[in-house]
């Protein structure tokens, strides 16, 4: 069993502070009551006079105490050293896109030859047309120190599409480099040694920085996993499914389909109202889902997973919804485009944004919120409990007449008015 002590080094420094005032305070509490009593007219009896005297021998320890937490804790001033130094790399930033400048955006990235971040960094930037470097704006959170390494929280606000702006959080390595705050990566040595935690039906194989995040998630994760499996009416695999965090951003599986490696909380984006658990968790959830829906057809026919391909992904985002709790961070940008699209059109049909390849703004934007909206309407209409009969459905028909008419008894026309009415309740 993983001992409870296992956390983040940079919280190790604070807790041992945290801990060291705690015992501190006990003592001045019995130190100010002379001082407080010596404050009076009233000469102060022997109890006080005992106390008092205390304190005076404690003092010295006290000032040990506090020098020793000092040592293990990042200073005040190295807090804010590092934040104005971050806070100057990020306007330099935003200068290198005002005026599409790659060298001075380059200056800003730590070479190294053991990872691979500044060339992979440099190579979106020439990716990403210059116009859409614009429309990306960075506000710094919070900056702590650990070590040589400064750890920055930001606040990341993206346009899309002239749509609502998509914000996100995310953390960013910083190092001091010839008097200049370069954003970098840890080497591996950074994130310490491997460890794993066996759930139910989850095995997590993670580094001590992680620690703390995947054991408060775990639980969780492992509620999720049966829970999934239960709406589509499947016992979960018999072997567990083994979730490895990596240190890269690069979440997805692996090619054994029992083994899924997922990013660090402290390398992957999130929905700004989210905690570092949350962050963690979305993805996983995310790609768990997907697993569920795959296996739900693959003993049924593998053939209609493609034909359904697109309601695939409906359900997809809204079982992740659900079972998250959180939508997706561009659900705002594409609630807009649902919005123009039925203005423009006034009713979708099914095939609209099952099979078609979708008209007007942004057919992408609109056309994935509104097969969520099929998953959301189907389960306000006729229950939660007819969702693992409307996903095994799929695996059964090849056409909406067919199955609509066989599931609800409506035709295709009634079951698309009550689902465009769910639209524009929701989304107009």
């Amino acid at each position: 069993m993983i001992s409870k002590d296992i956390i983040f080094e940079w919280y190790e420094g604070e807790e041992a502070y945290d801990s060291t005032l705690s015992r501190v305070a006990s003592v001045p509490q019995m130190a100010t009551q002379p001082f407080a009593a010596l404050s009076t007219r009233h000469a102060p009896d022997p109890e006080m006079k005992t106390l008092f005297f205390l304190g005076r021998i404690l003092a010295p320890f006290l000032a040990l105490l506090l020098t020793a937490a000092h040592a293990v804790t990042p200073s005040f001033a190295e807090n804010i050293r590092a934040r104005n130094g971050v806070a100057d790399s990020l306007r330099l930033e935003q200068i290198a896109r005002e005026t599409d400048d790659g060298a001075l955006y380059a200056s800003l990235l730590e070479e190294r030859t053991d990872v691979s971040l500044s060339k992979e960094l440099m190579q979106l930037w020439l990716n990403t047309p210059a116009q859409e470097r614009l429309n990306v704006h960075s506000e710094l959170v919070d900056v702590q120190m650990n070590g040589e390494l400064a750890l920055a929280k930001m606040l990341i606000s993206q346009t899309i599409d002239n749509g609502p702006p998509l914000q996100y959080l995310q953390y960013r390595f910083y190092r001091q480099v010839d008097g200049h705050w370069l954003r970098t990566f840890p080497s591996k040595s950074y994130w310490g040694a491997y460890q794993s935690l066996r759930t139910d039906y989850l095995r997590f194989e993670f580094r001590t920085r992680d620690a703390a995040v995947v054991q408060a998630a775990a639980p969780q994760l492992d509620r999720i996993y049966a829970t999934l499996y239960a709406t589509v009416e499947m016992p979960p695999p018999v072997v567990p499914l083994t979730i490895r965090v990596v240190e890269r951003d690069r979440p997805g599986w692996s090619v054994s389909q029992d083994r899924l490696n997922a990013p660090s909380y402290m390398v992957t984006v999130a929905d700004p109202s989210m905690n570092d658990v949350e962050a963690f968790a979305q993805p996983i959830i995310s790609n768990m889902v997907f697993q569920v829906l795959r296996d739900s057809q693959s003993m049924q026919n593998g053939n209609r997973f493609i034909l359904w391909s697109a309601l695939f992904s409906g359900l997809h985002s809204w079982l992740t919804k659900e079972q998250s709790g959180y939508a997706l961070m561009w659900e705002p940008s594409m609630a807009a485009a649902l919005q123009r699209q039925l203005a423009e059109q006034g009713a979708l049909t099914l095939n609209d944004v099952s099979f078609g390849s979708g008209s007007g703004r942004s057919p992408w934007q609109w056309r994935t919120l509104a097969l969520e909206s099929i998953a959301d309407y189907v389960v306000q209409r006729y229950g939660r409990h007819r969702l693992p009969e409307f996903i095994r459905a799929l695996s059964q028909y090849q056409s909406w007449a067919a199955l609509i008419t066989d599931l609800y008894g409506v035709s295709v026309a009634e079951f698309e008015a009550g689902w465009n009415a769910h639209m524009m309740q929701h989304y107009r």
